[in-house]
């Protein structure tokens, strides 16, 4: 298989289905978003002290390719494994969150590589956020209501994105040796 085709010369590119839109588009924006983050989270993954952090890592980027596909218009791909795994980060991150001295001042990421780095891969994270409200407005989609069809509404996606950057920042928390709370 050739990796170049020329199809995507003038600014389009295709969807699963043949369907072909703008690279513009705030559906590519958002995919193009998401393998940005699934790109920082195997960078952050590398200087990660936990095994157990990593692989859970793994796991996320495994979801982020799933996610990318069915924003393309993949109809074979199985979001309801995405909604559970909603269910997943929320009790990661509530034993994270007993684990940790209670925050009491601002974080600044420095200082500690691994947790930077999740700190960045947070960031980008809640950039796929808002790129999934805008991609919901411009549709004309109903961002509260829950489904599994992201044609329909990436709702289940902005809560798996939301649930996903709060786990991100208790994984740097995770990681940090004491030094990036601001103090004052």
């Amino acid at each position: 298989m050739r990796i170049y085709t020329k199809t995507g010369d003038k600014g389009t590119t295709s969807l699963f289905g043949g369907t072909r839109v703008s690279k513009s588009s705030l559906q590519i924006e958002c995919n193009g978003a998401i393998d940005e983050l699934n790109s920082f989270i195997g960078f952050a993954k590398i200087s990660v002290k936990s095994s157990v952090l990593r692989d859970l890592l793994t796991f996320i980027q495994k979801d982020l390719y799933t996610i990318m596909a069915a924003l393309s218009g993949s109809s074979k791909t199985p979001l309801l494994r995405i909604k559970q795994n909603i269910t997943l980060f929320e009790k990661t991150i509530d034993t994270l969150d007993k684990k940790l001295p209670t925050l009491t001042d601002f974080i600044i990421p420095q200082n500690n590589e691994p947790s930077t780095r999740l700190h960045i891969c947070r960031t980008v994270c809640r950039r796929v956020e808002r790129l999934l409200i805008r991609y919901c407005e411009e549709k004309g989609l109903d961002e509260k209501k829950l489904t599994l069809d992201t044609q329909k509404s990436p709702a289940i996606l902005m809560q798996y994105f939301n649930r996903l950057s709060d786990l991100l920042f208790m994984m740097a928390r995770a990681e940090t040796d004491g030094e990036q709370i601001a103090k004052g």
